[in-house]
């Protein structure tokens, strides 16, 4: 689950056109960012979902830790100080949907606290197992 750090201030201060232009292009670079066989959805507002599938769980690290860098350092030329985050919460496991959703919205929760932070929990081990991730660290 992905939500875009300070959108609200970006349609109050740069516009409603420039809000659209700043959800096309972190779409953009989310495509970017995955493989053919994964989903990236548009949940709403300026939140986000990857389906990933398949995919190991030390790569889901290095993936989703990519994903914020990608938007992170994404540059839109007509604004070029205009900074761009992302906040984004990870599930993993072999649960229901329903509760890996859940836990990836509980995560992103978490990211959001600091913002430009990745939070991920693994369902197939402790309960309270959650990685942090920090402009590319790990915690």
């Amino acid at each position: 689950m992905i939500d875009v750090d300070n959108f609200k201030y970006i349609n109050d201060n740069y516009g409603h056109d420039v809000g659209d232009i700043v959800l096309q292009s972190i779409a953009q670079t989310l495509l970017s960012c995955v493989r053919k066989t994964d989903n990236v959805i548009r949940y709403g507002g300026d939140e986000f979902v990857i389906v990933f599938y398949s995919m190991p769980k030390d790569i889901l690290k290095v993936k989703l830790d990519g994903v914020r860098r990608s938007v992170e350092t994404l540059v839109l030329d007509s604004y070029p100080d205009l900074h761009m985050s992302v906040s984004i919460g990870g599930a993993y496991g072999i649960e229901k949907t329903t509760e890996l959703f859940k836990a990836a919205d509980n995560m992103m929760y978490q990211s959001k606290i600091a913002k430009n932070r990745v939070t991920i929990c693994f369902l197939d081990e402790d309960e309270n197992n959650a990685e942090k991730s920090d402009k590319g660290e790990m915690e």
